[in-house]
């Protein structure tokens, strides 16, 4: 069965499956930029960056976030028995940017999502060791898109 692009868009973001659960929340730009879920210290030689980029209708926090069977929400970002417990010289941090208008009349696309995740970057990693740690991207869906934008210098 062959499903058209844009029908696949309007069954993807029905409000009952989509992570914006009300109009308010779509215009609060706090959910925004680049987003320290767990913090190193600059001076750490051997520290490594991690940066997750959320997809399409997603969100820099809840589309790393599952429910557990007690009902309690675990970002495995974050969550001390997840990646924080297997890379303890990891500052991770998750990008947001505004992907749920991104096929409508919004006026950013992916190459300036790239430039200011690009922006923020470079100002989380000032100091020469932060400028010298590999990063590790972690990009789900057009997450990938944005990411593969990215022109870095």
């Amino acid at each position: 069965m062959m499903v058209s692009f844009k029908r696949l868009l309007s069954l993807y973001s029905k409000k009952a499956d989509h992570p914006l659960q009300d109009d308010k929340e779509t215009l609060d730009d706090s959910r925004f930029g680049l987003k320290v879920l767990v913090d190193k210290s600059s001076e750490i030689l051997d520290a490594i960056d991690i940066v997750a980029i959320h997809g399409l209708n997603g969100d820099y926090s809840r589309t790393w976030t599952a429910i557990t069977s007690a009902g309690t929400e675990v970002n495995w970002l974050k969550h001390e028995d997840f990646l924080p417990n297997h890379l303890e010289n990891a500052r991770i941090m998750s990008y947001g940017y505004n992907s749920g208008f991104q096929f409508s009349n919004s006026q950013a696309g992916i190459s300036e999502f790239a430039d200011q995740l690009l922006e923020d970057l470079i100002s989380w990693r000032v100091s020469q060791l932060e400028q010298l740690r590999p990063i590790i991207f972690i990009c789900h869906s057009l997450g990938g898109l944005v990411f593969k934008q990215v022109s870095f210098l």
